[in-house]
């Protein structure tokens, strides 16, 4: 109600809302950068997409080169392009082969893509490549596949391989405890949920960053759960 107060008022002695708006959302943003950091940095979604451009650039110049078409494919995948990013993924993998994070990669996009059976298969071929690949991050992914397709026990050996090596993983803990919810193993869920919300408490402040919206997922639950 302040702010609103606040923007009245000053809209009213400029004549320039639209200014004031502008203004106020971008010290709010200043504010919010310096304390609690709630929004995102413009910064690296910036050099994301000069990054993007470049490599767009040497595919276009040499469609044959395939780290450029992977490098590309990576950030497709992070801007939330991931149709585009299994084009470029999937050409790359013709030349590079067995490359452990290529394929991990491939699975993101075309479990985004809901090519959920491919995205396993890729999955699986990072693992064979390099088990420890981002710490057997494609375990996590394939105990979503498997949790979607509705086998808890297959999930649940995925999940547990994968916090034993990451055992502080506000992610893996809740997506174990979804699973666990589904299956109807309460307690067990329960159990993931307050290792979730432990984690996240007593992780760096730039891991809980990170973890914001995991640990928010991770609380909703734990209300959903009490017995």
């Amino acid at each position: 109600m302040g702010k609103l107060l606040l923007f009245y008022l000053l809209a009213s002695a400029t004549g320039h809302p639209f200014l004031i708006l502008v203004g106020m959302v971008a010290v709010f943003y200043l504010l919010d950068r310096r304390t609690v950091r709630w929004t995102p940095s413009v910064i690296p979604a910036f050099r994301r997409l000069i990054e993007q451009r470049r490599l767009e650039r040497e595919v276009r110049i040499n469609p044959h080169d395939a780290d450029a078409r992977a490098g590309l494919g990576a950030l497709l995948l992070e801007s939330g392009r991931p149709l585009q990013a299994v084009q470029q993924l999937e050409t790359a993998i013709q030349k590079l082969g067995d490359v452990a994070e290529t394929h991990y990669l491939l699975g993101l996009a075309l479990l985004k893509s809901s090519r959920w059976r491919e995205a396993r298969e890729r999955f699986e071929k990072s693992l064979q490549i390099d088990p420890g690949f981002r710490m057997g991050e494609a375990l996590l992914r394939l105990g979503e596949y498997w949790a979607r397709a509705g086998d808890h026990e297959r999930a649940q050996a995925a999940f547990d391989a994968f916090l034993e090596r990451n055992d502080s993983s506000v992610e893996g803990h809740v997506l174990s405890a979804r699973d666990l919810h589904a299956a109807g193993d309460l307690p067990a869920a329960r159990k993931h949920i307050e290792k979730a919300l432990l984690a996240y408490r007593e992780a760096p402040r730039f891991r809980r960053k990170i973890d914001r919206l995991w640990a928010w997922r991770a609380r909703t639950m734990r209300r959903g759960l009490r017995p």
